[in-house]
């Protein structure tokens, strides 16, 4: 039998352990208890950063230890006066 290398990433703070392969924005944020219907992944690369908004089920490829991922919110954003 197989086992799946995992590794523990680093989201909004809090460490998340993912399979090393085939991970997608829905699998990590549904491994931090996140609700992929309020939030979205975004992906922290030195000063780069990429958004998975609406890419749910894109797999996320060169994950490794430590690596940093932010969410963002999604729905409107309410505003007081």
């Amino acid at each position: 039998m197989k086992h799946e290398h995992k590794v523990t990433i680093n989201v909004d703070g809090d460490p998340v352990e993912v399979p090393q392969k085939n991970t997608t924005a829905r699998m990590i944020l549904e491994a931090a208890g996140l609700s992929v219907t309020e939030r979205y992944l975004i992906e922290v690369d030195g000063n780069h950063k990429i958004s998975y908004k609406d890419k749910l089920d894109e797999v996320i490829q060169g994950l490794h230890n430590d690596k940093v991922f932010l969410t963002g919110r999604l729905g409107p954003v309410t505003v007081s006066d």
